[in-house]
């Protein structure tokens, strides 16, 4: 498995704040990382799955304050 490096500030080292084993639609485990450097979090997700099962998914990086203000408007 490849380090999982920050897009912030490059180091190498991030700690695992939450984990989730998802099944929408392929079998994958969700994971949010904070980098030990600079405290930027990041989502990662572990598939396994041959590319034939992975042709048509885009990866995609969103922002962490663009989720955050989306959650906080989907709270009633």
């Amino acid at each position: 498995m490849s380090a999982c490096v920050c897009k912030q500030c490059g180091h190498k080292k991030s700690k695992t704040l939450d984990v989730r084993l998802r099944n929408d639609p392929i079998s994958h485990v969700w994971r949010r990382r904070q980098c030990e450097n600079c405290g930027h979090r990041f989502t990662t997700y572990e598939i396994e799955a041959t590319p034939d099962e992975l042709l048509g998914f885009v990866i995609a990086e969103r922002n962490v304050d663009e989720v955050a203000e989306a959650e906080m408007r989907s709270i009633p």
